[in-house]
């Protein structure tokens, strides 16, 4: 596949050299089958078109010769600065000076930081295409954020319309169900600790306070 913005120049050479020009270029999109040859436009650039594949999601495109050679120039700028450095520190062991700085001289920096526009080095532009779709995508499902929190009530009536119906009349353990007290009945004899319980109470709409104690051992 002759590169985007050469096309011109190599049809000049097949034409100097004596060559049909269709019959190369059909020829030539036949090795990858991902782009087709018609002579339908007079611009022999326009005449290449990718062939639709169902199961690919993404579009072919025409690519530039520095684009062929170099499809991932973050990723290539920053690990050229990785060996230039790799180069440095081999050369300071050997000469027994000073381990340099793991740092470019020129960006002072050889993995971009936090918030650099080339944070995410390592992922192809096609990975970063989808990614930026599919969190747009999740932004325009998710909606404008609210700056107000409604799950939190703010009165006590709030709260009492926080309780579900099923819950009404349902002992609760109290805050201080953990603690245990020990009494006396009237006749002296000690009680079993009690435990004490809270429920709410639709009629009044207010919590109560049940205390449950076992018999005492002079009932028994």
């Amino acid at each position: 596949m002759p590169p985007k913005g050469l096309v011109k120049r190599i049809s000049a050479a097949l034409r100097d050299a004596g060559l049909e020009r269709d019959v190369c270029f059909e020829t030539c999109v036949q090795i990858s089958g991902e782009w087709a040859y018609k002579v339908v436009e007079p611009d022999f650039e326009q005449r290449f078109s990718p062939v639709y594949k169902k199961e690919r999601t993404i579009r072919q495109q025409h690519k530039t010769l520095e684009e062929t050679l170099c499809p991932q120039p973050v990723a290539s700028r920053t690990l050229l600065k990785l060996l230039k450095w790799i180069d440095l520190v081999d050369e300071a062991s050997k000469s027994g000076a000073e381990r340099p700085a793991f740092e470019d001289p020129e960006d002072g920096f050889i993995f971009p930081p936090t918030g650099h526009p080339d944070e995410r080095w390592w992922l192809t532009e096609v990975s970063i295409r989808m990614e930026e779709a599919k969190l747009a995508q999740q932004a325009d499902e998710d909606g404008p954020a609210s700056d107000t929190d409604d799950s939190a009530p703010d009165s006590d009536e709030d709260k009492f319309q926080h309780i579900d119906d099923k819950d009404l009349g349902k002992e609760v353990p109290a805050a201080s169900s953990d603690e245990e007290e020990t009494t006396q009945d009237s006749n002296g004899a000690p009680r079993l600790p009690t435990k004490r319980s809270r429920y709410f109470d639709a009629t009044t709409s207010s919590w109560s306070t049940n205390d449950a104690s076992l018999p005492s051992s002079g009932s028994q």
